[in-house]
């Protein structure tokens, strides 16, 4: 019988099959045990039986031996073999089969059977010959004999005052035990075979009392299971027990099922339209980024549902190796290519997709489509570097022009109508250079603005670097009656930075400060201080402060409130301290002064 026609059984007949099948296997496994139990009692039985007749055999044969009478000895052999307790009356089978004697070298000194077993004759090697057994030992041996019947080999010691004289040995046959297991397996049998029966009969009438609702059962479970829902599926049953109660809560669950599927596809309809009339790219890809789903929005690349429904979703996108369709919830720009072979840019957002257990099924992704605001921000930013050049060569002209203007109108005097005196020639000649210095400057600071070279970092001093350039500041007319305090603190350490572009930082920085103290006493304070693995770098002055308007664009270039002055030394500044991955502030207020603070990491990296 296959397992599928088990399959196909009625209810009934499952039901009269499983109770027999559990009385059979209750009354198999107490059988089991019983006969278990049995074999175990009778071998143990058996095996103390031939102990005992064993002990004794050497007991009788310790004179015997002393004497070496061996007629005697086989005597007592003999009678071992045939004792009353050595057979079974029942069977008529002899328990012991032999019974002997032996030396300690193995030689036979008697034997129940001499006809076949010769006085002297070495016996042959075995586990038990030349035993060495003590004083109490007891050796059991199972041998199995060409018959294949097992018997006990047990072996004895013949000891006088503790030393070894003999060793008697017997053998024990199993043919009763296993006879006596034999009809208890036999009665066994009977018994599961009644128990069987019954099962069988109890099985049947108990099935027929609940085969027909089950059956109409069976039948209203086919028909929800093909869908039909919209009409009533009832069943009937008269009885409240088990059953009874199973019907009732299938015909609540049926009507349940009914309202709840009627809710299902409305809602399904519902999402359908959410998801096919989004505005955005919606899809699905599974757990190696097969696409899944996609919505009606794709259309706009070009392509139709069967197009993409199976393909990987890598063969959309311009570079496959972004992985947007696995890992942690993520938003990136991906580069996308539609049907027509034009590249797209995506906003896309990816979230995993996970069963109720946690294990991850696919991932989900909404995309915009933003190439229009893409090209719109880069025409911005075209306008915008556009208009910084003019607005930088706005200012560029107007610093130039004043210098060179003072130039050419001195030069004019000096080439055109009578020589000057020489101390008017003196005083034209001096407007030239310094106004020639000026343009120099000019250029230089914004040669300086634009350069990109990234700073040589090596270990250095950083309070050493600081003193010398307050050092050399103290000698410049700006420092004339002013105060500059230092408050340095870093000589136990060295700091990777670029020395020359730290030193031209903190000049610009602290002539700034001074600066701004104009003509009036003032002080300037420098401080160092390290903390968690950075070094900070204060310039603090006591002057009139910086207007909260003009705070937020102190670092733009050509922005300046000097009269000779540029504008170009925060934005200097500023573009070395980022370059050495550092941060660079000014806080203000109006009245109390101005202060500075250079922040760098120790070892070179942010």
């Amino acid at each position: 019988m296959t397992l599928h026609a088990v399959h196909r059984w009625t209810i009934g007949t499952k039901l009269a099959a499983t109770f027999v099948a559990v009385i059979c296997a209750v009354a198999l496994l107490i059988s089991v045990s019983m006969i278990t139990h049995e074999r175990r009692a009778l071998d143990a039985e058996l095996r103390q039986r031939g102990v005992n007749l064993a002990q004794n055999l050497a007991r009788l044969s310790v004179d015997l031996v002393l004497q070496d009478d061996l007629w005697r000895l086989y005597t007592v052999a003999r009678d071992i073999v045939q004792a009353p307790g050595a057979t079974v009356p029942a069977a008529q089978d002899r328990i012991v089969l032999y019974a002997m004697v032996v030396t300690p070298r193995g030689e036979l000194l008697a034997h129940s059977d001499p006809a076949r077993f010769s006085v002297g004759e070495p016996l042959p090697p075995d586990s038990l010959t030349g035993a060495a057994l003590g004083a109490t030992d007891v050796l059991i041996q199972p041998v199995v004999t060409q018959t294949d019947a097992l018997i006990y080999d047990i072996a004895v010691p013949v000891v006088l005052d503790r030393q070894r004289l003999a060793t008697a040995r017997v053998g024990i046959t199993t043919r009763y035990l296993e006879a006596t297991l034999a009809r208890v397996k036999r009665e066994v049998l009977l018994i599961v075979s009644v128990l069987a029966a019954v099962g069988l009969g109890l099985g049947l009438a108990v099935s027929r009392r609940i085969t027909r609702p089950l059956a109409q059962l069976s039948t209203s479970v086919e028909t929800l299971s093909r869908g039909q829902l919209d009409r009533p599926i009832l069943v009937d049953t008269v009885e409240k027990d088990e059953v009874g109660r199973l019907a009732d809560a299938f015909n609540q669950m049926a009507r349940n099922l009914r309202d709840s599927v009627a809710a299902m596809r409305a809602t399904q309809q519902y999402l359908e339209n959410l998801l096919e009339h989004a505005n955005d790219f919606i899809y699905t890809v599974d757990a190696g980024g097969v696409l899944t789903y996609v919505n009606r929005k794709f259309r706009e690349l070009g392509y139709e549902k069967h197009d993409l429904v199976g393909r990987p979703l890598g063969t959309l996108l311009v570079d496959p190796t972004r992985g947007a369709w696995g890992g942690e919830p993520k938003a990136i720009e991906v580069d996308v290519r539609d049907r027509a072979g034009g590249i797209r840019v995506w906003v896309l957002t990816t979230s995993l997709l996970r069963e109720p257990e946690g294990r991850q099924t696919g991932t989900l992704g909404i995309a915009k489509d933003i190439t229009e605001r893409k090209e719109m921000e880069q025409r911005l930013r075209d306008s915008e570097k556009l208009a910084s050049v003019g607005a930088l060569a706005g200012a560029m002209a107007h610093e130039i022009r004043n210098p060179l203007g003072s130039i050419v109108t001195a030069v004019n005097l000096l080439a055109t109508g009578p020589g000057p005196a020489d101390a008017e020639r003196q005083a034209l000649l001096k407007v030239v250079q310094e106004e020639s210095r000026r343009l120099s400057r000019i250029l230089g600071d914004f040669l300086e603005l634009g350069r990109s070279r990234p700073p040589f970092l090596a270990p250095h001093d950083l309070d050493g670097v600081v003193d010398e350039v307050l050092a050399a500041l103290a000698l410049t007319e700006r420092a004339r009656g002013k105060t500059i305090r230092k408050v340095l603190t870093l000589r136990t350490g060295r700091v990777l930075v670029d020395a020359d572009q730290l030193k031209q930082v903190l000049w610009n920085v602290a002539l700034n400060a001074l600066e701004a103290l104009g003509d009036a006493p003032g002080e300037v304070v420098v401080s160092t201080a390290r903390e968690d693995g950075q070094v900070r770098i204060v310039v603090t002055d006591t002057g009139p402060g910086i207007a909260r308007d003009r705070l937020p664009r102190v670092f733009e270039p050509f922005r300046t409130t000097k009269r000779d002055g540029m504008g170009l030394g925060l934005a200097i500044a500023r573009r070395i301290v980022e370059s050495h991955r550092g941060h660079i502030r000014v806080e203000s207020e109006p009245g109390r002064g101005t202060s500075v603070t250079i922040t760098v990491p120790t070892d070179g990296r942010s």
